[in-house]
């Protein structure tokens, strides 16, 4: 035997080769590991924002339907820093009636006020696209309507 083979059966440990490819390795897991959890940290994130935009628009359609003389029309504005945009249209039940007949104020049936349905489109402003929300919404007539 010669003295170089002697000298490599008595040594323990690893190579340099073998150190690398465990460095390559744990590198690749540490790169899927932190990619997941930046990317959890981003949905996290993401639904946070979208939860806070919904209770913005929950709270803007209590606030309008709350009003029993809102006019018809374009609102906006701004509330805790989302702005936001609500459009108010009648709705016309009286189409949906069958032919011939008349709603029961018009046929002179009924002598209590005449309220009338609005329809609410509330739209919130987001990074991405704009959530949005319908109501229907009833609205008191107005003091010289009840006097017919």
């Amino acid at each position: 035997m010669g003295v170089g083979a002697r000298r490599g059966a008595d040594r323990s440990g690893f190579t340099l080769v073998e150190v690398l490819v465990a460095f390559v390795v744990m590198a690749m897991v540490l790169s899927v590991l932190y990619r997941s959890t930046v990317q959890t940290r981003a949905g996290a994130f993401g639904f946070s924002t979208r939860e806070e935009e919904e209770t913005v628009a929950l709270s803007l359609l209590a606030e309008f339907r709350s009003r029993r003389d809102l006019a018809d029309g374009r609102y906006a504005g701004e509330r805790d820093g989302r702005h936001w945009t609500l459009v108010a249209s009648p709705i016309d039940l009286a189409d949906q009636l069958p032919k011939g007949r008349k709603p029961a104020h018009e046929a002179g049936k009924s002598d209590r006020p005449v309220w009338r349905m609005q329809r609410l489109v509330l739209q919130v402003a987001t990074a991405g696209r704009p959530l949005e929300t319908e109501a229907l919404h009833l609205v008191r007539p107005k003091p010289d309507a009840e006097a017919r």
